[in-house]
């Protein structure tokens, strides 16, 4: 009777209804199943086509070690990947195409066989970036005669231009206004970072900056920017330790205002002073909102955090 069913016919039969019982199965199971697993029900009982028994035991074995014991952790974080919207690094961009676009403008300062010289002087004159009296001094310090006369002329027209900045926002300065008031602080600043000053006029400087800053404060003007300001100018070009108490005083007065702790962490992270680092970014997290933090920042303040806010 056994040789009976292993005829031919038999086979054949067997399979034909165990292909129809599979396929109504597979009906039955896709409307119950979820949408990221029907492929896997699809896929097991194509299998069972070609190996009736064997495939649905094996793959039903194999589904059921892999909802028990797998992990979905890698396919999460490729979600996470490509659902990620970053923040607006626009600033980030600007400024590395800024330092893309002056990279040529420095070869051509230290090339003694440039020919386009009087275009990179003028370059220079027109671009908006800070350290301009370093790429002044590139010229300067060139063989050709013709590149030294061009940079020294620019230099001292660049020179002229800050200084006729700040008379003119001095002019314009009225205590009460705050947009005045950062015009001023602003023009001291490129002023300063150009580095187109040095020795005594640079101190003359410094000390002017400094002074005009500390009238205001002694006069009863203590907006956070003058703050922000005055603390910043004493980390890195007076008294560190007068400008971290000034931006404790500031964080203080003004605890909703995000500056004063950005401009210490800023610092601190310099220093690598981990554990100032967490204090003051624990005091941040506790007054500022979230919305008073400027968005080009929010991005750092949250990677130090090692959290949203």
């Amino acid at each position: 009777m056994f040789n009976n069913f292993t005829q031919p016919v038999w086979i054949l039969t067997f399979y034909f209804i165990h292909g129809i019982l599979a396929l109504l199965l597979l009906f039955f199971l896709q409307k119950r199943t979820e949408e990221e697993e029907q492929g896997v029900v699809l896929w097991i009982l194509t299998v069972s086509l070609f190996l009736p028994v064997i495939g649905e035991v094996l793959g039903g074995a194999v589904w059921y070690m892999a909802r028990r014991f797998g992990s979905n952790d890698i396919l999460e974080s490729y979600e996470e990947y490509v659902t990620y919207k970053p923040p607006m690094l626009e600033q980030i961009r600007y400024e590395a195409r800024a330092s893309y676009d002056m990279q040529p403008f420095s070869e051509t300062l230290t090339d003694f066989e440039a020919r386009s010289k009087q275009d990179a002087i003028m370059r220079l004159i027109n671009s908006d970036v800070s350290r301009k009296g370093h790429y002044v001094n590139l010229g300067l310090t060139n063989r050709n005669s013709e590149m030294v006369h061009y940079a020294a002329t620019t230099r001292n027209l660049l020179i002229d231009t800050h200084e006729k900045e700040i008379q003119l926002a001095k002019l314009e300065y009225i205590p009460a206004d705050p947009t005045r008031l950062k015009t001023l602080l602003s023009a001291y600043e490129r002023f300063l970072k150009s580095e187109l000053l040095e020795g005594p006029s640079l101190s003359r400087l410094e000390k002017e900056y400094k002074g005009f800053m500390e009238e205001e404060l002694a006069s009863g003007n203590d907006r956070p920017l003058l703050l922000e300001r005055l603390g910043e100018f004493h980390l890195y070009r007076g008294d560190p330790s007068t400008g971290v108490e000034i931006l404790e005083s500031m964080n203080e007065k003004h605890p909703l205002q995000a500056e004063g702790y950005l401009v210490l962490l800023r610092y601190y992270y310099g220093r690598k002073d981990w554990n100032q680092i967490r204090s003051v970014l624990s005091s941040l997290k506790e007054n500022v909102p979230e919305t008073n933090i400027p968005e080009s920042r929010r991005f750092i303040v949250e990677h130090l955090l090692g959290e949203e806010l």
